[in-house]
């Protein structure tokens, strides 16, 4: 199985005053405050199983967008979908193989 882990904001609260002008261009909102969806972003780690380096960027990639404290996770999250596939060729990183998936 190949997963996919999607990552996003589900919050619809309103907004100060002040901001409005820069979450209608950040949010994709129309004049009538229609909510627009969100750009995806797609990112994906183990694409060739001897990339091992990539699952560590990928664990801190994921620990940053779910990080409930950092405002520019939090931001991020608002602004954008991530979907993330931490490894893409798992049958090669389970039997070993440099390149090749079975």
């Amino acid at each position: 199985d190949i997963h996919l882990l999607t990552i996003t904001s589900h919050d619809h609260k309103d907004v100060e005053k002040e901001h409005n002008k820069f979450l209608m261009k950040i949010f994709s909102l129309n004049k009538q405050g229609i909510k627009i969806p969100k750009p995806v972003v797609l990112i994906s780690a183990r694409v060739h199983p001897s990339e091992t380096a990539s699952s560590y960027a990928m664990k801190g990639l994921i620990n940053f967008l779910t990080n409930k404290t950092d405002l520019r996770a939090k931001l991020l999250r608002k602004m954008f979908t991530f979907m993330i596939v931490p490894m893409i060729n798992v049958d090669g990183v389970y039997h070993g193989h440099f390149r090749m998936d079975t």
